[in-house]
């Protein structure tokens, strides 16, 4: 996928550049046998950084929740990630709302399904 991180920025309230960092941490975090720090980037890994686009491609079997993750991430490096979760919690109960009015929507526990996915990350 060329220009991953510009694509992600559009769509987001997300510089690309918070897009890259987050992009980087994920793949670092997935990579990494021990808890990944950004402190901890060294110089093999900031190389990373100048074509961080390319680890799209490297993800591309579950692209979905790659791309999840380094919005997910880009929040966890600029320090907004509590307000994400708090949005993500309210969000979660508004489903649960939902669930209870419309139960047998007909893509529901397909988003249901991916959402738990993405919290336990």
């Amino acid at each position: 996928m060329k220009k991953g991180t510009e694509l992600l920025a559009k769509e987001t309230h997300l510089s690309q550049e918070e897009v890259a960092d987050g992009a980087i941490y994920t793949m670092m975090s997935s990579l990494a046998s021990e808890p990944f720090h950004m402190d901890n980037l060294d110089e093999a890994s900031c190389k990373l950084c100048e074509t961080i686009d390319a680890s799209f491609l490297l993800f591309s079997g579950d692209l979905l929740t790659f791309c999840v993750g380094a919005v997910r991430d880009a929040y966890r490096v600029n320090g907004s990630l509590d307000t994400v979760d708090m949005a993500l919690e309210e969000a979660k109960s508004c489903m649960e709302g939902t669930e209870r009015k419309i139960c047998d929507y007909e893509y529901y526990p397909s988003l249901k399904n991916f959402i738990r996915r993405q919290t336990r990350l």
